[in-house]
């Protein structure tokens, strides 16, 4: 018996109507359709919602962001590559200056510092800010405050455009659906480093079970939190590697209710307009979900609570799997490369297929370096040159059945 286990690039959410990276990006930029509120939050700037006229932060992040893509880019040009920077890269490098007063201590940051620190003091937004302060200039707190809210309009914005949940295309998730009928192939898991949550409620919806290491619905009560349960029982094993729009951070309100859990969890929350929903929570929420944005930073991010247990799942599903099919995935995730190269070499017998509109070699040459011989290696990867929603469910089975 084929065990398949599939891993789901954000790529595989733009079929579903989902913003592309580039799409994210665009909107990031266009800081002037969003504001900052007194509640710190950030909103779209409808007419019924107008921008604060204290808001002094949104100038100021906006700059900021403008100039961590310019030091990007100078980056890479200093290196001879061509490369089309996104949102990630530049949360990438605000989250080092963030984490910089904190856990990181990189020295080799400190030139970046304070160039950033003295090109702010030339800077008009910050000269108001420090006048509504009553302040001569910034300090090291204003400094920290924001790279900090930098990195939270980041993830204001990639929340906002990730948590819409109308009515989309999910025809891409036909071949998921089939593998899961078919005698003589078994769904050993379904990953995705998506942050969207198109994928479980369609899969959900068509009566497939998954199980998500979060507890089950308790009667009368409106929330699941982690637990870490992944029981056969439950359904196909599904894992968010990158976090999801709907895993929200609070404080337990009846702690003795959930048993032996300890005061702060993370809770799946659920869009109020679904009629049959048990997810929906209405106290004591962190409004600011649980999401890893960025490139260098997330292996880190791996190892912090819930996320430990999540890639050490998807870890023992891969040992279980017997063909990886990848769709909307780059390879541009080093620890996750890492994960892939290491079961690959394992047992020779395992093989990829790799679902994506682009030719083999465009594919390969935009994968980080040490993916690349994986892809190279034609008799462990085998390509379908197509989008996820045009292939057809037996063009998979005819690839997945002639290994």
């Amino acid at each position: 018996m084929n065990r398949i286990t599939f891993l789901l690039g954000a790529g595989a959410s733009i079929p579903a109507g989902y913003s592309s990276t580039k799409c994210l990006t665009k909107t990031i930029r266009a800081s002037e359709n969003y504001c900052r509120h007194t509640d710190q939050q950030f909103y779209r700037c409808f007419p019924e919602r107008e921008r604060p006229v204290t808001d002094y932060t949104m100038p100021v992040v906006d700059r900021i962001i403008d100039w961590l893509f310019k030091q990007t880019k100078e980056y890479f040009q200093d290196r001879g590559e061509c490369k089309e920077l996104n949102y990630e890269d530049i949360y990438y490098l605000a989250s080092q200056l963030r984490d910089d007063a904190t856990e990181l201590q990189n020295p080799a940051l400190l030139p970046l510092i304070r160039k950033l620190k003295c090109d702010m003091t030339l800077w008009q937004e910050c000269s108001e800010y420090c006048s509504l302060k009553g302040i001569p200039d910034l300090d090291r707190s204003d400094f920290n405050h924001f790279c900090s809210e930098t990195c939270h309009y980041i993830e204001h914005i990639v929340t906002d455009l990730l948590s819409l949940n109308g009515k989309c295309c999910t025809r891409h998730l036909e071949i998921i659906k089939t593998i899961h009928e078919v005698d003589g192939l078994e769904l050993r898991g379904i990953a995705t480093l998506a942050h969207d949550t198109h994928v479980e409620r369609n899969l959900r919806s068509a009566g497939i079970k998954l199980a998500d290491g979060f507890s089950p619905p308790i009667p009368s009560d409106t929330l699941r939190i982690w637990k870490n349960q992944f029981s056969s029982c439950d359904g196909i094993p599904f894992v968010k590697l990158h976090g999801s729009v709907n895993w929200t951070s609070f404080e337990l309100p009846e702690p003795s209710k959930y048993e032996k859990l300890p005061q702060s969890e993370i809770g799946v929350r659920e869009p109020s307009y679904l009629d049959e929903s048990v997810y929906l929570h209405s106290g004591g929420v962190n409004r600011r979900p649980f999401l890893l944005i960025g490139t260098f930073n997330k292996p880190a991010q791996y190892n912090w609570g819930l996320m430990l247990d999540i890639h050490y799942r998807f870890r023992k599903i891969l040992e279980g799997s017997d063909t990886l099919v990848v769709c909307g995935y780059s390879f541009g995730d080093k620890a996750i490369n890492t994960q892939l190269i290491f079961w690959c070499n394992a047992e020779r017998s395992r093989s990829l297929v790799v679902i994506d509109p682009s030719d083999r070699s465009d594919v390969i040459n935009s994968a980080r370096y040490a993916a690349r011989e994986l892809l190279r290696d034609r008799g462990t990867a085998r390509f379908i040159t197509k989008p996820m929603e045009e292939v057809e469910p037996c063009e998979l089975l005819e690839v997945l059945v002639s290994r």
